[in-house]
């Protein structure tokens, strides 16, 4: 079995970057936990490992997540890519605000689904990816 060589500074970590508690609420827009991020971004370099911010649309078509994203790429060793929360991004469908839990992407159709995802890749494109040396393109669905 091969082995990884080692390295002193070595890691990956992803940070879904979401709306408060929206797994218990998932129309929620509340977005306090992006305080908590330059904390965490500094410990992440004091340990050598470059965190990837995946970016919901709520925090992407904010003020505040713009902030405090642009605030961490500045600061540098990190990389920002989108985590689509399908029902909060447009074009908005009946889908989005009916039932009781969140839809999934397999309840799209397959055109809504790539405008979808295409929307929150061009809204987060636009003020990150242009701020990203190198610039990456990292995503989670």
């Amino acid at each position: 079995m091969p082995t990884i060589p080692h390295r002193e500074n070595f890691g990956l970590v992803t940070i879904d970057v979401e709306p408060d508690q929206v797994w218990s609420d998932w129309r929620g827009r509340e977005l306090t936990n992006l305080d908590s991020l330059p904390v965490f971004h500094n410990l992440c370099g004091a340990y050598g490992v470059r965190p990837s911010y995946l970016l919901s649309w709520g925090v992407a078509n904010s003020l505040r997540g713009v902030a405090v994203i642009e605030q961490l790429l500045r600061v540098g060793g990190c990389e920002v890519g989108i985590h689509p929360h399908l029902w909060e991004i447009p074009p908005i469908l009946s889908l989005d605000s009916e039932g009781v839990d969140a839809p999934v992407g397999s309840q799209y159709p397959v055109e809504a689904l790539r405008e979808k995802i295409g929307n929150l890749t061009r809204l987060v494109a636009g003020p990150f990816w242009v701020c990203s040396k190198p610039p990456r393109r990292p995503f989670r669905i």
